[in-house]
């Protein structure tokens, strides 16, 4: 099992939203041509800033559709 996390720091709402929008609709269609994968976008909100939290499990398998 692999698994990658990765972390976006922004102070803008709507940067927040337009990274959040694009990571899921990437990650979503990335995802179909990976079936033995899995990921989840967290969302943490600061006092002065929006953290997402990107994480993409890879089981040991290797096939795709």
């Amino acid at each position: 099992l692999k698994m990658i996390r990765t972390k976006f720091q922004t102070e803008s709402f709507d940067e927040l939203f337009d990274l959040y929008d694009e990571f899921e609709n990437k990650l979503t269609v990335w995802s179909e041509k990976n079936i033995n994968t899995t990921w989840d976008i967290k969302v943490l909100i600061g006092e002065y800033e929006y953290i997402l939290v990107v994480t993409v499990e890879e089981s040991g398998d290797k096939k795709t559709k």
